[in-house]
């Protein structure tokens, strides 16, 4: 894996990592959160053959490889998605997408209609303003924020090459 890549790990599925370099961030997101995670040093995988589509509790295993994925238009102007192919293995239950933009792009929303969504500032800035008070904060490089669904809020990059991991989980009534 290289850095943009990703991996949708359903339920159930237990996995072992067999490498890493020096200084790897990782972003790990569990939803719903009720699995345990433990180390263990000696695994022996339960199948040796690929199996894209075996079903996992309603889920699909994903690896998302950046590099092969093209920037799409996203649905607010001025922004490109990555998408991870997350949505459709969930079947939408979650999302999860890399997107990007240039200085000037604004996100402006009432609310949104998710029960998580998650923004991590990959590169570049953005002024982040929430709620009925207009608290501003200023998002730089491995901030996080999640938004509540109630809260309005306006999302203003203020430098060019702004990339940022969103990820939306559980869409509300």
């Amino acid at each position: 894996m290289n850095a943009g890549d990703c991996v949708l790990q359903p339920p159930e599925i237990r996995h072992r990592v067999l490498e890493s370099s020096d200084n790897l961030e990782v972003i790990e997101i569990g939803a719903p959160a009720e699995h345990e995670t433990f180390a263990e040093h000696t695994i022996t995988l339960p199948t040796p053959s690929l199996q894209p589509d075996r079903d996992f509790a309603g889920q699909r295993f994903v690896r998302h490889i950046a590099d092969q994925t093209p920037w799409l238009p996203w649905r607010h102007a001025g922004f490109e998605a990555r998408n991870t192919g997350i949505d459709l293995a969930t079947s939408g239950y979650a999302n999860a997408m890399t997107i990007r933009a240039n200085k000037r792009s604004v996100i402006t929303e009432s609310k949104h209609q998710n029960q998580l969504m998650f923004l991590f500032v990959l590169s570049g800035s953005a002024t982040l303003e929430t709620g009925n008070d207009g608290e501003t904060f200023q998002l730089e490089v491995g901030a996080s924020v999640t938004l509540p669904s109630t809260h309005k809020f306006k999302l203003e990059i203020t430098t060019d090459n702004t990339q940022f991991l969103l990820v939306e989980v559980g869409k509300l009534i």
